[in-house]
């Protein structure tokens, strides 16, 4: 970067915030942010963590069209590591995730929450961290009767561009239905139409979940609300930990805060009374 012979920088980011913490590391090129562009009647969103100390400017997006109300539905999960592996030692959360991965109630689960959308004309996004996890996730789809786009790795150009291709909605056709690994819709990736993101695998990091949810509130003609379906896999502690490290995304972006929706499981209720009495 300091090789590039450039009188001025701009920097522009939906998420201006890192994994490891360092957002300060951000501003230290390009400067402090400037401007925060929000949808009309979004709310107002902090720039990032340190907002405080920097300054800023909202700016209202004129002619972009009714922003979708953003909805969020948690779906608790009986899903529950019994295996030996300890997620905080090296190797130990891969374990957990081959588990979850192969766990058929949970996809069952997500399966029937995403024909239950798509049975209401919702146009329908399902997003996952691994390509196995695609891979099942599409073929139970397609056990029912849709044949889902899916986009994943090992892709040549010539199959994503084909399967891009299909994410237009076409008058009086079917919903639409991807089923995709998360780096395949990151940036460049624009299809307004989808209104519904089912995230079939946890998420810690909120500003992956910010890029991900942004996908389904793009103003689209027709679109009134956006949902995301979150699974909260709180028999596992590892996984039901994620839901508070993610809940600020939502909240960000006008979602209700999903700690707020957390239901306890009800065998920790029953052992939580038994030894109240």
């Amino acid at each position: 970067v300091k090789q590039i012979p450039a009188r001025r920088w701009l920097g522009l980011t939906a998420t201006p915030y890192r994994r490891d913490r360092l957002d300060d590391l951000i501003a230290l090129q390009i400067g402090p942010a400037r401007h925060t562009i929000r949808q009309p009647g979004s709310g107002p969103r902090p720039a990032a963590d340190h907002a405080a100390e920097l300054p800023r400017l909202d700016a209202e997006m004129e002619g972009a069209g009714l922003q979708p109300t953003p909805v969020l539905r948690l779906h608790a999960t009986s899903f529950c590591y019994t295996g030996d592996a300890d997620p905080s030692a090296p190797g130990g959360i891969a374990a957990v995730y081959r588990d979850l991965v192969a766990d058929e109630a949970r996809i069952s689960q997500v399966t029937g929450d995403v024909l239950r959308a798509l049975e209401q004309g919702r146009h329908c996004l399902v997003l996952t961290q691994w390509t196995v996890h695609v891979d099942r996730l599409a073929a139970a789809l397609r056990e029912r009767g849709h044949d889902p786009v899916v986009l994943r790795g090992g892709m040549g150009a010539k199959a994503r561009a084909a399967a891009l291709a299909r994410l237009r909605p076409q008058p009086g056709g079917p919903p639409l239905l991807a089923v995709a690994t998360g780096p395949y819709i990151g940036e460049g990736f624009d299809c307004p139409a989808l209104d519904t993101l089912f995230l079939a695998a946890p998420i810690a990091f909120k500003g992956r979940l910010v890029q991900y949810a942004g996908r389904i509130l793009r103003p689209h003609p027709g679109k009134t609300t956006a949902e995301v379906h979150d699974y909260h896999d709180q028999r596992t502690g590892v996984l039901a930990a994620s839901l508070a490290k993610r809940a600020p995304g939502y909240t960000s972006l006008g979602f209700q805060d999903p700690r707020r929706l957390v239901a306890e499981p009800r065998d920790l209720r029953q052992e939580r009374a038994g030894r109240d009495t």
